[in-house]
């Protein structure tokens, strides 16, 4: 089964409406009949319209003479799938179960199995292609056996001739088949996936899928049957051909990232368990092999970071000799699994884990209440990192997104961060660093009620320890939305501003979400203002009781890139990075630079960005008769290194990232008495008013007196950690 590459976290509560069945009543007395099929087949299926044909011809051609049906669960009615199926009606003993709305693959069999009525039940997935007598052989094999028994055809992988087949995949598939049958019963379970059976009695004492596992649920069921004193044997007769093996690197090495996650997700919640290891390579050769493997598993900290390196090999000239080929393919699986293994259980539960393998945990928990929090308590035991859902509700890049970012890529010590955004450049970057991001319907364009919707599902699927909101709209869609009974509230203040005009279009609007504020900072667990300045215009607006923790924003320079000692930068490019709006005084900029410019021919201007007033802000630099370049929106670190005076006239500020990577770089800085950038920028650089001799005497001066200091990401995060983890929270 192919799995959906994001789905929509589902609601619980809403399951078994969204479910249709187009299958017959479970209660055979309500048929009219008096005994079971002798088997099922069970196909789980994901958008397998291009898939299911090859199945299903190959079924119609069964030499079982007994009664047996078809059952074919839908993850999701999102295509041509069920039209297919229907065509099927008269050719198969066919009974389609559907859901609207992908719910995972774990989910998704455990209904199937549900709605089955055969003694026999057999799992096929969409992508095999069975052989005629594969029904009669798996039926033949229970009703021989005087013990339980579980049922398993191995998969033969069958490739495309590309240099990875070559290379790796014909190979690696066909060690892996010779491996299996070697095995002797007491492991045969670890290869319980995609093609297996066993009784109706079996399935119901041992029980289904446990929807808790993201990847791995198949080996976890095997082990439980394995347990249970269940015989596992594989069938050479069953061995079928597997149509959907990874068909490059670039998708086998994270696959085999997410293996190792698996597995170490699976040790813990069975830590008796016995899996069979490799035998240690002890030699000069295998100890450099080891060392290499480690040396690139510190390298693959993510599934993108795993693509990367996969597609690498890919783009490797078709003329690279296979064995180096297939050397760096094991190379990448190998170090892949050992960091997933290392890395990766905890984001088996957060929502970018759960966008890429659709195994919602939250559709079993709704099954029963009585189970939840004995489910739950254990996997607050299992994963020592605790899980924070931070709510951003732009979907652009801007400063709040940028705090974001660099959260992420740094890491807050001991959680698990997950976003949850709208879809589009933030968490597309996001997606690019390795982040975990789930995007919805959230934010402003989707609405208040489908926000707290969204959230609702989104806190019941992943179960977070803290819910933490960023932006007015998400803090009131944070404070009024029911969470988990133990997830805490927290918001960071980004943009409250000393004049009620920069962020409102009247005083009435001001006093209206003042009010709101201030209602709905009682509901919250932690309060953080980003500067000392925003603390107080909180308290002085919103009149917020609570204690408030100020968290200075942090950043560290990209790679590369050296710091310049502020009393050498003698140049005068000048540099504007805002929004082209009224309030960020760029006028005033302009005014000021004809009169340094006077004093300092070779100084340029250049004005960054857009905005409702670059036509009149362009107009009034020809009328003063100066060259100033507006190249619209730039990459800041690409205009950064080609300047060497920022200067910000804002009329409020709380903790401004230009400010700040302006300082971290070396340059000079002149910015505006307003809001935080005083605890940024050193006082002689500060500007009173915005009188434009004032400005350009300030941006003509020479670096004196003490230098700024800004802090790092490493140390904002280890902040926000202190914050999460303060005893009383």
């Amino acid at each position: 089964m192919t799995p959906d590459p994001r789905g929509p976290a589902p609601d619980p509560s809403s399951e078994h409406s969204e479910t249709e069945r187009t299958a017959p009543p479970r209660s055979l007395s309500e048929r009219g009949e008096t005994k079971r099929p002798q088997a099922s087949v069970i196909i789980p299926s994901y958008r397998g319209e291009d898939r299911l044909p090859e199945l299903l011809e190959r079924l119609t051609r069964q030499d079982f003479e007994g009664e047996w049906e078809v059952i074919v669960a839908l993850d999701g009615d999102t295509d041509g799938s069920r039209a297919l199926l229907e065509k099927y009606a008269d050719r198969l003993p066919l009974t389609i179960v559907a859901s609207e709305r992908s719910r995972g693959v774990a989910a998704t069999l455990n209904d199937a199995y549900a709605d089955a009525r055969g003694e026999v039940l057999i799992r096929c997935d969409d992508d095999l292609s069975p052989e005629p007598h594969m029904v009669r052989r798996h039926v033949e094999l229970h009703a021989a056996s005087d013990v339980p028994l579980g049922v398993i055809g191995a998969t033969r992988d069958v490739f495309a001739d590309t240099p990875y087949a070559r290379a790796y995949g014909i190979p690696a598939n066909r060690r892996h088949l010779t491996t299996a049958y070697k095995r002797d019963e007491s492991s045969t379970w670890l290869h319980w996936a995609a093609h297996n059976s066993v009784t109706r009695e079996t399935w119901d004492r041992c029980g289904g899928f446990n929807a808790e596992f993201v990847h791995g649920e198949d080996g976890e069921l095997g082990f439980r049957l394995h347990e249970a004193g269940v015989r596992i044997v594989l069938d050479r007769e069953l061995e079928i051909e597997h149509r959907g093996p990874a068909p490059s690197a670039a998708v086998r090495v994270p696959r085999a990232f997410v293996s190792g996650a698996g597995r170490r997700a699976f040790e813990q919640a069975h830590p008796t368990a016995v899996r069979p290891g490799v035998a240690s390579d002890r030699s000069f050769t295998g100890a450099l092999w080891n060392g290499m493997v480690g040396v690139t598993s510190a390298t693959l900290r993510s599934q993108t970071s795993c693509r990367r390196f996969g597609g690498f090999i890919d783009g490797m000239p078709a003329g690279t000799p296979i064995a180096a080929r297939a050397r760096l393919i094991a190379l990448g699986v190998e170090a892949a699994g050992r960091s997933g293994y290392r890395n990766g259980v905890a984001a088996l539960h957060a929502d970018a884990w759960r966008d890429q393998h659709r195994t919602y945990a939250a559709v079993e928990r709704g099954r029963s209440a009585a189970t939840t929090e004995t489910k739950r308590g254990t996997l607050t035991e299992r994963y020592p990192h605790r899980t924070a859902l931070w709510l951003v509700p732009v979907a652009a890049l801007g400063g709040v997104a940028r705090h974001v970012l660099d959260v992420t890529r740094v890491g807050i010590p001991g959680w698990n961060v997950v976003v949850l955004c709208p879809e589009g450049p933030l968490a597309e970057r996001l997606r690019a660093q390795g982040a975990a991001v789930t995007t919805g319907g959230f934010g402003p364009d989707a609405g208040p009620v489908a926000s707290m919707r969204t959230l609702r599902r989104t806190a019941a699927a992943l179960r977070p320890d803290i819910v933490h909101s960023h932006l007015a709209y998400a803090d009131i869609i944070n404070a009024w939305t029911p969470l988990p009974r133990s997830t805490r509230r927290f918001t960071t203040e980004h943009g409250i501003a000393g004049d009620d005009g920069v962020y409102h279009r009247s005083s009435l609007q001001s006093r209206v979400m003042a009010f709101v504020h201030r209602i709905r900072f009682p509901r919250f667990d932690g309060v953080i203002a980003v500067a000392e300045a925003t603390k107080r215009a909180m308290i002085q607006k919103w009149h917020v009781k609570q204690p408030i923790t100020v968290i200075l924003n942090g950043v560290d320079l990209p790679e590369g890139v050296e710091p310049r000692d502020p009393a050498t930068v003698t140049g005068m490019r000048m540099l504007s990075l805002s929004r082209l709006a009224p309030e960020k005084r760029i006028d005033k900029l302009i005014d000021a630079f004809a009169l340094v410019k006077k004093k300092r021919p070779d100084a340029t201007l250049t004005i960054a960005g857009e905005g409702p007033l670059r036509a009149e802000l362009e107009a009034q630099a020809v009328e003063l008769g100066l060259d100033v370049a507006f190249p619209g929106f730039m990459n800041a670190d690409d205009a950064m290194s080609a300047a060497d005076v920022i200067v910000q006239l804002s009329v409020w500020e709380n903790c401004s990232y230009t400010l700040l990577d302006a300082v971290a770089r070396g340059l000079r800085v002149v910015a505006s008495d307003v809001g935080g950038n005083r605890e940024i920028v050193v006082h002689d650089k500060i500007i009173r008013g915005f009188a434009p001799d004032r400005v350009s005497e300030i941006v003509l001066r020479t670096n004196r007196g003490p230098l700024e200091v800004v802090r790092s990401a490493i140390a904002m995060c280890r902040d926000i950690k202190a914050e999460y983890e303060r005893e009383g929270r």
